[in-house]
Formats: structure tokens, C-alpha cells, sequence
């Protein structure tokens, strides 16, 4: 959208392309999850080191 403004239909050439690609990329996201159920083996283990203390860590 900001690379290539003059291959886009006019009611799609916004100023602030964030409008558009912000929403459409949460949607993308949410799709590709509901699609794809696999929940990684090491997420527990990740999870519990970025939402614990430093010092438990150790």
C-alpha cells in the first residue's frame, strides 16, 4: 500500500495505510490459529521464564 500506491484502486490509496493492515493483519492472525491448533512443546516452559522474576530464573 505505501510502495506501490498507483496499482491500487483509489478507494483502497490511503494516506495512513495502518487503517487497512493493522486489522487485516490481528485477522490473518486469528485465522491462522483457529486453522492451526498446534501449540508448541517448549511454550510452558517459555512462558513461566518471560513471567517470572529474574531471580527464579537462575
Amino acid at each position: 500500500m505505501i510502495f506501490l500506491p498507483g496499482t491500487l484502486p483509489s478507494f483502497l490509496q490511503f494516506e495512513i495505510p495502518g487503517i487497512v493492515t493493522v486489522p487485516v493483519g490481528f485477522l490473518s492472525v486469528i485465522i491462522v490459529s483457529l486453522f492451526d491448533r498446534k501449540v508448541p512443546a517448549d511454550v510452558n516452559d517459555f512462558m513461566k521464564r518471560v513471567h517470572s522474576k529474574e531471580s527464579e530464573t537462575v
